[in-house]
């Protein structure tokens, strides 16, 4: 259930993450912008029985928030 092509956003349910000790848990994860190449990433863990919905929306606003903080911080060099 990934949508990153369009978003940047990943989603890992149970035993869908790569790392192994989260295999109760979901992983909601996205991309961002730090300039010359380089990206960072946020993301949430919770519940398999989250409100995914609620979470992409919350880390898309948030991924546009860093994309923007870091061009701007770009263009005052």
């Amino acid at each position: 259930m990934s949508n990153e092509e369009n978003t940047g956003i990943q989603i890992y349910i149970g035993n869908e993450s790569p790392i192994k000790r989260l295999k109760d848990c979901s992983v909601v994860t996205a991309t961002y912008e730090l300039g010359d190449g380089m990206q960072g990433t946020i993301g949430i863990v919770g519940p398999k029985r989250m409100d995914y919905e609620n979470v992409m929306d919350n880390l898309k606003t948030l991924k546009v928030q860093l994309d923007d903080i870091f061009k701007k911080s770009k263009g005052d060099k």
